[in-house]
């Protein structure tokens, strides 16, 4: 059963309030790793050019606060990490300027939409929604942990909800 209201805003969906179609993964990452044309759940592996999406956004969210999240994002993406390393630099300290609260924001949004993608309980994710819609800053209680590399079979169980696995 389709939702009759935005999961972000929670306006009702009518003749003004459009539902569109949100991407899971944001479009601007989609489009800097063409390459990436594999989508996954798990449940299946399938060859996906234009990203996994979930219509449950209505268009002034997806076009506004979440689509200017994303264009940080994919600025920060293209700007500081798309650019490969020079092999006689892996011992340098390579130093990445990263807006903290807009760079949380963004992952937030990512790992909201894909909770919801998944229908896995999200509850408590909603008190983060006006921080991800308007200009309110994060609690001082709120703390990212992010894990990097290919390697993820290392991560806690916890902190992946049981979807981590070796690559």
């Amino acid at each position: 059963m389709k939702s009759k209201t935005c999961a972000y805003c929670k306006r009702e969906f009518s003749g003004e309030v459009k539902r569109t179609a949100e991407h899971i993964f944001p479009q601007t990452l989609l489009q800097l790793y063409p390459e990436q044309d594999v989508s996954f759940t798990p449940e299946k592996i399938f060859k996906d050019n234009s990203g996994l999406t979930i219509a449950d956004v209505c268009a002034g969210c997806n076009n506004g606060a979440l689509s200017e999240l994303d264009s940080y994002g994919g600025e920060l993406i293209k700007k500081q990490f798309k650019d490969e390393i020079d092999y006689n630099m892996k011992d340098a300290v390579i130093e990445k300027t990263i807006e903290y609260d807009l760079f949380a924001k963004w992952i937030l949004k990512i790992a909201y939409n894909y909770f919801r993608s998944r229908k896995i309980e999200c509850s408590f994710m909603e008190e983060y929604i006006p921080c991800i819609l308007q200009n309110v800053e994060l609690s001082d209680n709120f703390d990212m942990h992010i894990y990097t590399g290919s390697d993820t079979a290392s991560m806690p169980n916890i902190h992946n909800h049981g979807y981590a696995s070796s690559l």
